[in-house]
C-alpha cells in the first residue's frame, strides 16, 4: 500500500469537514447574534429621536402659548415611527415616553421562547432653558 493509500483509510478521516462545518455554524449564529443586537441599537436610535422630536414640539407649542402640546407630542412620535406612551407637563416642562416595535429578529427570538416581543422605550424631556 502506498502513503496515500494508508492516510485513505485512517480513522480521523473527514474531520476536517465536521471541523469546517462546526466553524461555519458558530460563524452563521455569531453572524445572527449581531444583526439582532444592531437592529436593536437601531430601533432605540429611531426611538430616542421620535421621543427628543416629540418633546421639542410640545415645548415649542408651550413656549408659544399653544395648548394641548401632549397631542402634538403624539403627532410628532407617530410620524416618526413611534406611539407616544407618556406625556406629563411639569412646570414648563414637557416629558415624554415613547414606544417602537420590536425589529423582526428580536420579535422572532421573543415568539421561539414563547413570549410577546417587547416594544423599544424612550424618554426625553424639553422645555423654557
Amino acid at each position: 500500500m502506498t502513503a496515500h493509500g494508508a492516510a485513505r483509510d485512517a480513522p480521523d478521516r473527514g474531520s476536517g469537514t465536521l471541523a469546517a462545518m462546526v466553524v461555519g455554524c458558530l460563524i452563521l449564529c455569531a453572524g445572527l447574534l449581531l444583526w439582532a443586537m444592531v437592529e436593536a441599537v437601531l430601533a432605540h436610535q429611531r426611538a430616542s429621536v421620535a421621543a427628543d422630536l416629540a418633546a421639542i414640539a410640545g415645548a415649542s407649542r408651550m413656549a408659544r402659548g399653544g395648548d394641548d402640546p401632549c397631542g402634538l407630542a403624539h403627532d410628532i412620535a407617530g410620524a416618526n415611527g413611534a406611539s407616544l406612551s407618556g406625556c406629563q407637563v411639569e412646570g414648563s416642562d414637557i416629558v415624554v415616553t415613547v414606544v417602537v416595535p420590536s425589529p423582526p429578529m428580536l420579535a422572532r427570538i421573543a415568539q421561539s421562547a414563547g413570549q410577546e416581543a417587547p416594544g423599544i422605550h424612550a424618554m426625553a424631556r424639553a422645555g423654557r432653558p
